[in-house]
C-alpha cells in the first residue's frame, strides 16, 4: 500500500521524536537549532513542551538560536528564513552560541505553547518576537495588494516571489 507524503512525513518526525527521547534517556546530548521563522519556532516551542511532559531532567539538552541576518561564508550581510536557509559551514559557525536549556527558558517556551495550545487556531505567525494565533484570512489583504501590482495575467511564481520580498513578520 503507497503512503501519501503526509503521512510519510508524520511517520519520519516520529521517528526522529523517539531517537531524541531515547538519547535524552540514555543521558546523551541532544542539540536543537531553530531559527526565527514561525514553523520553527513554534516546533521549538512544541518540543521543549514535549521533552517537558517525559519527565527527563538532563541537562544535556542544548540549544542554538539561530539569527535572522548575518554575514554568509561568500562575506554577504543576507537574511535567513530558518535552518534550512545555512549551508554546513555557516551553521558550524554558530556551535559558539549554544546554551544549556535551562528550566526557566524552557518554562517560558512552554507557556508560549500552552497559550497556543488554548488558543486553537488554524494558523499561528511569528511576529515581533511572538508567536501568535491569526484568522486564517490574515494574509488576505497583502495578497491582494501585491496582485494588483502585477498585470492582469501573470505567473503564480511572480506574485509569491513579491510575497516573500514583502512580508517581513519579525
Amino acid at each position: 500500500e503507497k503512503l501519501d507524503i503526509g503521512e510519510t512525513s508524520f511517520n519520519e518526525s516520529l521517528q526522529a521524536i523517539e531517537i531524541i527521547k531515547s538519547a535524552l534517556e540514555n543521558d546523551e546530548i541532544v542539540r536543537i537549532w531553530y531559527g526565527e521563522n514561525s514553523e520553527e519556532f513554534c516546533g521549538f516551542c512544541w518540543l521543549v513542551y514535549m521533552i517537558k511532559s517525559w519527565n527527563i531532567n538532563s541537562r544535556k539538552i542544548l540549544y542554538v538560536k539561530l539569527p535572522k541576518y548575518a554575514f554568509s561564508t561568500d562575506g554577504e550581510y543576507k537574511r535567513y528564513y530558518g535552518s534550512g536557509s545555512f549551508d554546513a559551514d555557516e551553521l558550524s559557525k554558530y556551535s559558539l552560541n549554544i546554551e544549556v536549556l535551562s528550566d526557566s527558558f524552557s518554562k517560558v517556551h512552554i507557556d508560549i505553547w500552552n497559550n497556543a495550545l488554548s488558543e486553537n487556531s488554524q494558523l499561528r505567525i511569528y511576529m515581533n518576537g511572538n508567536l501568535l494565533n491569526v484568522k486564517e484570512d490574515f494574509f488576505d489583504s497583502v495578497i491582494l495588494n501585491e496582485a494588483s501590482k502585477l498585470e492582469e495575467v501573470f505567473q503564480g511564481a511572480s506574485l509569491v516571489s513579491n510575497l516573500i520580498g514583502t512580508i517581513e513578520l519579525d
